[in-house]
């Protein structure tokens, strides 16, 4: 896999888990407890947003490992010759999908 779409891949599951985590606050009120998907334990709201924060965590730490901090990817995405690649587009929206069904 390419250096841009190791990255952009991980840009993208940053979007779909902050959307995630929007949708979470705004549908579960606060003090309200919300069953663990992968143990099936009752936790609390605020437990739950902790566990979001840490997979937030290590996607940005998986990000800055790819892109040695953000010195490997100079002008990566500056490229006036960059064409837009559809099918790309399409298996993003899959991997999309397939990550919110994995966090929700």
């Amino acid at each position: 896999m390419s250096l841009a779409r190791e990255i952009n891949k991980k840009l993208d599951e940053i979007i779909v888990l902050k959307d995630s985590i929007e949708e979470f606050k705004k549908e579960i009120e606060s003090g309200a407890s919300v069953k663990n998907v992968e143990t099936g334990e009752e936790v609390s709201k605020e437990k739950a947003l902790n566990k979001a924060q840490e997979i937030m965590s290590q996607i940005e730490t998986d990000l800055n490992k790819i892109t040695n901090n953000g010195k490997n990817c100079r002008d990566l995405f500056t490229n006036e010759y960059y064409v837009n690649n559809m099918m790309l587009d399409k298996e993003t929206r899959e991997d999309n999908n397939l990550i919110t069904e994995n966090i929700l």
